[in-house]
């Protein structure tokens, strides 16, 4: 028995309906705690399927230890926001999970709806012996698909699409039907929207907007303040000018309204990011300043590109001068970036993290840092095949306090 393999049985929430509806935290470590968190999650929603997993996860663990296997069980949760947030914190609790029980492999039990994502995060860190799929044994009729459709409903990421981009479309069409500016206004703004939306522009707002913690006990309660009020004024002079009427035709009107309002935009900008800096400094977080003063550059620089072509629209500048401008503009981000890039590597030599686990922006395990060239900016990585992988310093996207560091 001495070579006999530790068995953990997994389950995986990666909604994180278990806190939600019991404000139970993951992860739930033992046949006890899993017992019951699946007990109050039933109790709570009886149509949630994630407590027929827990359920199972027992069942599987209890066969388990009469086979005289040496297992145990564990439930590790994500986030309702799904996505990259969910995928981090389903790593950080996969991690103290292994750290804690010491599994050799472990049998997934699964709905088999989203949480299959987690599969290669677990992967990256544990052999995965079997997978078990949970199917709850329901008529396949009509009504059983109304219920589920309403279930989903209930659930904050699905409400907000189903309901809350309607809402959004029929508020701004009431608006302009009120302000009687026509269509355009609405119609440019859901395109601008879905075009953002599908470069990823939207959802890192909404990430970076959940991620400011106010308190009126912080300094960066000012600028956080100040940037919303200049949100508020540049919408108020964009609708100011476009009612001017300074040229003819809805896009030159748009246009003039949008480049008088940018710099109100920018300073906003300036402001929340001014604001999230000096929040990382007072936790003495240096590093995530810096990759915030790159991130605030580029978008400067992307607002200034806009503002030149506005400007050309609206006949504000000659077509030589668009060319010129935007130029320039990108001379000067790519010098400013590489100035900030040079502070950032300064840091990271500074920091020496040596030993550190590195992982990927998906939280998958990639090895530990066994040396650094300050030479060459580059990082010699041991991987768990024990194999040494090189990657420029540049791919550094952030360094934790728990000894992690993240790479691109």
């Amino acid at each position: 028995m001495a070579d006999a393999k530790r068995v953990l049985v997994l389950a995986v929430d990666i909604d994180n309906d278990l806190y939600r509806k019991t404000e139970i935290n993951g992860p739930v470590i033992g046949r006890k705690d899993s017992l019951n968190a699946a007990i109050r999650l039933m109790l709570a929603d009886p149509l949630d399927s994630d407590g027929n997993v827990l359920f199972q996860a027992v069942k599987r663990y209890d066969e388990l230890i009469k086979e005289k296997i040496d297992a145990s069980i564990a439930l590790i949760t994500g986030s309702e926001d799904e996505g990259y947030v969910a995928e981090t914190e389903l790593s950080r609790q996969l991690d103290l999970v292994v750290e804690q029980l010491k599994p050799d492999e472990c049998i997934l039990v699964t709905d088999g709806a989203s949480d299959e994502r987690a599969i290669p995060l677990i992967r990256s860190r544990l052999r995965i012996a079997a997978v078990e799929y949970v199917k709850v044994k329901q008529a396949a009729d009509l009504e059983r698909t109304y219920f589920t459709i309403l279930e989903k409903l209930k659930e904050p990421h699905y409400a907000r699409i189903v309901f809350g981009i309607p809402a959004i479309i029929i508020l701004l069409f009431s608006i302009a039907a009120y302000l009687h500016i026509g269509l355009n206004i609405p119609l440019a703004i859901i395109g601008i929207y879905l075009l953002l939306y599908g470069f990823g522009v939207i959802s890192s707002i909404s990430s970076y907007i959940k991620s400011i913690d106010l308190s009126l006990e912080r300094i960066s309660i000012l600028p956080y303040t100040i940037g919303v009020i200049l949100l508020f004024i540049a919408v108020f002079v964009f609708f100011y000018y476009y009612n001017q009427d300074i040229a003819e035709g809805v896009l030159i009107d748009i246009a003039y309204a949008l480049g008088e309002s940018l710099i109100f935009i920018v300073m906003s900008v300036g402001a929340f990011f001014l604001g999230k800096a000096i929040d990382y400094a007072t936790l003495k977080e240096r590093f995530k300043v810096i990759k915030l003063a790159n991130r605030f550059i580029y978008l400067v620089g992307v607002l200034m590109i806009f503002e030149i072509s506005l400007a050309w629209i609206s006949a504000s500048i000659y077509f030589y001068q668009f060319i010129e401008y935007n130029i320039l503009t990108i001379i000067a981000v790519y010098i400013i970036s590489k100035a900030v890039l040079l502070i950032k590597r300064n840091i990271i030599k500074r920091l020496k993290p040596i030993d550190k686990n590195i992982y990927n922006e998906l939280g998958m395990y990639i090895g530990k840092i066994e040396q650094i060239d300050l030479q060459n900016d580059t990082l010699k990585v041991k991987t768990a095949y024990n194999t040494i992988v090189t990657y420029k310093l540049d791919r550094i996207i952030d360094l934790t306090n728990d000894k992690r560091v993240i790479i691109r």
